[in-house]
């Protein structure tokens, strides 16, 4: 199951769509997908969520809580849809690429994978580029 929740005025236009999508990555990861709820708050609000369970205090586009266990995957995303706005100008990329590389990207950790090392973002950069051409190609 895959739930989309709005504490902000955006929305998503194309929620069974994405929804399609992220189970798609699901079963091609090799994973059952449980439950993930995509929470879209506030700058404020995500800034408290990562001060308080990352000690980072400030701004992120995307913070994901993951309570999988072994290959079912189920977690909680936070997305704050004003800051993947700005991370879209600063990259010189589309809103739309930029908010479909956060659900993916938030998905793609609750598959396992890590960005804290080099190595491990140049693996989860290859694997959203990836999948975001599926959805352009296949999904949109």
């Amino acid at each position: 199951m895959i739930q989309f929740i709005y504490n902000t005025s955006f929305r998503l236009s194309n929620e069974k769509t994405v929804s399609e999508w992220v189970a798609f990555i699901a079963k091609a990861e090799d994973v059952t997908l449980k439950k993930v709820f995509y929470n879209y708050i506030s700058p404020k609000d995500i800034r408290a969520l990562n001060k308080k369970h990352l000690s980072h205090d400030y701004v992120t586009d995307v913070l994901t809580f993951d309570y999988s266990s072994k290959k079912d995957i189920s977690g909680d995303v936070f997305i704050c849809q004003e800051q993947v706005e700005e991370n879209a100008k600063n990259y010189s990329q589309s809103v739309e690429n930029e908010t479909i590389r956060v659900v993916c990207h938030a998905i793609l950790h609750l598959c396992g994978y890590s960005d804290t090392a080099e190595d491990q973002i140049l693996e989860m950069r290859s694997k959203e580029d990836h999948y975001l051409k599926v959805f352009q190609t296949t999904f949109k």
